[in-house]
């Protein structure tokens, strides 16, 4: 697929730990593009800036963002930072095959 990064808000909310009535600007994780003849393509953000995807749907770029974060909760410190340097130095992450 052959797509462009396209960016849309959604509201904010307070995360844990985040204090007052304003929580700092965010963008939403997961959006689409159109891809080459027309059909959506569907990416997250990470908070470290990297893009995963592409996806067929909303909702499989979704439980992309849900596996990415058990992930980074459970992974050993050592491996979650080879992942993450692995994403800052230009490489993609291969999304499962698509279902039928």
């Amino acid at each position: 697929m052959e797509c462009s990064p396209l960016f849309t808000a959604s509201r904010p909310i307070l995360r844990q730990g985040e204090r007052g009535t304003a929580p700092p600007p965010r963008s939403r994780r997961v959006f689409s593009v159109e891809g080459v003849g027309g059909e959506a393509c569907w990416y997250f953000k990470t908070r470290e800036g990297s893009l995963i995807g592409a996806y067929r749907s909303e909702l499989e770029a979704e439980r992309g963002v849900a596996d990415f974060v058990s992930f980074m909760v459970s992974a050993p410190a050592d491996l979650r930072a080879r992942f993450l340097q692995h994403l800052q130095d230009g490489n993609s992450v291969p999304t499962p095959p698509h279902s039928t």
